[in-house]
């Protein structure tokens, strides 16, 4: 923490004060949705007007005004705090919310929603969450955005920030649609810019909150539509096939699930129908809509994410990783992949985020990675198929050790991506990108060591770049990864600060993470890692429970799953035994704790 005792006193009285005591709420204690992030020092701050925001950022500038920049008070803005919004959270997975204070805006001025005369611009609040705006797009201006983000939940100020993206062969990131933005500055001045600004497209093709609290956007957007998605599964090894010929070129907005199943010959088994692929085409308005149940589809989604806590299936897999392939194989891929194919037609916005429902333990890896365009009649994506042949590859050296370090899947977003600045979707002339997400349970075994290796491989063969809010280390050289982008967005901060009266070196927003980032000397702040507690005994042996339940459903006759239900009978005795008969015997119901929810299976 860089408050001392008496900026803590003085910021106390600033904000009970009669101007802020009915403009904001304080709360002590900062944390992201995956809790990948939990600063217990942190004081977070929900602030409900544009006045309250603009008097807070100056009085933290006061309290800075006689700090050496090492000391200075770091201010961040961070996505949560809306009662009336669900999953109303930060999901930026790294420090890039990391601060002294957080600022969450709550209120109704940053979720408005206005249409700016004859066009198709929008003018949105920084807290609207995207899936609202795409629902109030489509049923009330009769608009959509050509890209957003699979989750409904994250901001238009955070997507933006991040340089996150959708998918699409013709798409931008999202903070390629942006055209105007106002900002809130350290100094309380509140500032507009659009395209006509010298500097817009590097400051906003990952503005990252290094250049003020984005307050609304101006969003470009299209006239309605419907959409058409096609859902087919597929093996492997016909996915790489159809790759090649040209799959993420055949329709404008494609994306691929893959689930591995760690089977040694995955690679060549065409028997085995473990990816996905959607295809999604825009159709008129009045296009009849087939196969969409919305209703269902989060019914579904959310009891899965309910079992998958109730049951503890993560705390599960991490302590008997040998069922993660029997998982994988029999619940997993069943579930995402499907039995068929299947076309479904609906709203725009329904099909866009089909997803509704997110566990929160959850850890993952993105790179993004330039894919050469190709004349037609030859091989396309060969890089896509590159980084899945060399993932599925790692993967197989794992599970020959034991280890099973995926286990949700990877996914494959193919979109024209946006250059400027700290944009992670930069690219050469001639190139779209690929989004490759490998997502996975935290603390799985091996992860940390698959992890590291992606890591390399991303950065040394693929000439890949990191997502802001997945992957943001702070031992990068991200000089060297950004190259000239980097240049242009250190001397746009500069630049920008000098118009502003402002000193860089003692910027309230430059955090540790972006200190690092463009290479200025770091503020006091330090995050420190969370502790990893120990399961105690009792939990210990419900979650062995548990995985004898578990194997029973996914098992099969085989010597290996044999060997898996030994281990877990094995274990469920030994705790029994140290327990020193606390436990009645297995085969009781010990675990009548409702909370515990065992019975579900």
């Amino acid at each position: 923490m860089s408050l001392s005792a008496e900026d803590k006193k003085t910021l106390k009285r600033f904000l009970t004060s009669s101007v802020m005591q009915n403009n904001v709420s304080t709360s002590l204690g900062f944390k992201n949705f995956m809790l990948t992030q939990q600063q217990a020092d942190a004081i977070v701050v929900n602030v409900e007007s544009k006045a309250a925001l603009s008097a807070l950022m100056l009085q933290i500038q006061a309290l800075n005004k006689n700090k050496l920049p090492e000391d200075r008070i770091i201010v961040r803005a961070a996505a949560g705090g809306r009662k009336d919004a669900e999953y109303s959270a930060s999901y930026s997975a790294t420090h890039c919310a990391s601060a002294d204070i957080v600022v969450r805006l709550t209120g109704d001025a940053f979720t408005h929603l206005s249409r700016l005369p004859n066009s198709n611009v929008v003018r949105v609040g920084a807290s609207l969450q995207i899936g609202e705006l795409d629902q109030s797009l489509y049923e009330k201006h009769a608009l959509v955005l050509p890209t957003s983000s699979l989750i409904p939940y994250v901001t238009v100020a955070g997507l933006a920030a991040a340089g996150g993206h959708g998918t699409g062969k013709d798409q931008p990131s999202f903070a390629g649609l942006v055209c105007g933005a106002t900002l809130c500055l350290e100094n309380g001045e509140e500032v507009y810019i659009n395209r006509e600004h010298e500097d817009f497209a590097t400051i906003m093709g990952a503005n990252n909150g290094m250049f003020g609290v984005i307050i609304s956007m101006d969003i470009e957007c299209i006239a309605a539509k419907k959409m058409q998605c096609v859902m087919e599964k597929r093996s492997a090894i016909e996915f790489m096939e159809e790759v090649e010929n040209g799959l993420f070129e055949h329709d404008p907005y494609v994306s691929a699930m893959y689930m591995p199943t760690y089977l040694p010959d995955e690679m060549s088994n065409r028997l085995v129908n473990n990816v996905i692929i959607y295809r999604w085409r825009p159709v008129p308005l009045d296009t009849k809509n087939t196969n969409h149940t919305p209703l269902l589809s989060d019914l579904a989604q959310d009891t899965q994410t309910a079992l998958g806590s109730a049951v503890n299936i993560p705390e599960v897999l991490r302590r008997y990783p040998s069922l993660i392939p029997f998982y994988m194989r029999h619940i997993t891929a069943p579930l995402a992949i499907g039995d068929t194919d299947e076309l479904s037609v609906g709203p725009w916005h329904e099909m866009m985020h089909y997803r509704t429902s997110f566990p929160n333990d959850l850890t993952e890896i993105c790179g993004i990675f330039p894919v050469k365009d190709q004349p037609p009649r030859t091989a396309h994506g060969q890089e896509i198929v590159k980084a899945l042949k060399h993932a599925i590859t790692l993967l197989d050296e794992h599970a020959k050790r034991g280890e099973y370090p995926i286990t949700y899947g990877l996914y494959f977003r193919y979109l024209q991506g946006t250059n400027g600045g700290l944009s992670f979707t930069a690219h050469p002339k001639d190139h779209h990108v690929c989004a490759m997400d490998l997502t996975t349970n935290e603390r799985v075994p091996g992860y940390a060591t698959f992890e590291k290796s992606m890591q390399e491989f991303f950065m040394n063969e693929m000439n890949a770049k990191f997502h802001w809010g997945k992957n943001a280390p702070l031992n990068l050289d991200y000089q060297k990864m950004y190259g000239e982008d980097w240049q242009a967005t250190k001397e746009a901060v500069e630049k920008w600060n000098r118009a502003h009266h402002l000193s860089t070196p003692k910027s309230a927003l430059l955090n540790p993470l972006f200190s690092s980032v463009l290479k200025y000397p770091p503020p006091s702040l330090v995050d420190t890692d969370l502790p990893v507690h120990e399961l105690t005994v009792r939990k210990q042996h419900l979650t062995a429970i548990n995985a004898r339940k578990l194997i029973s459903i996914v098992g099969d006759k085989s010597p290996e799953c044999e060997k898996v239900k030994a281990e877990i009978n094995a274990d469920i005795n030994k705790i029994a035994l140290n327990s020193q008969s606390v436990f009645q015997p297995a085969s009781e119901e010990i675990n009548t704790d409702a909370s515990c929810g065992c019975r579900i299976l």
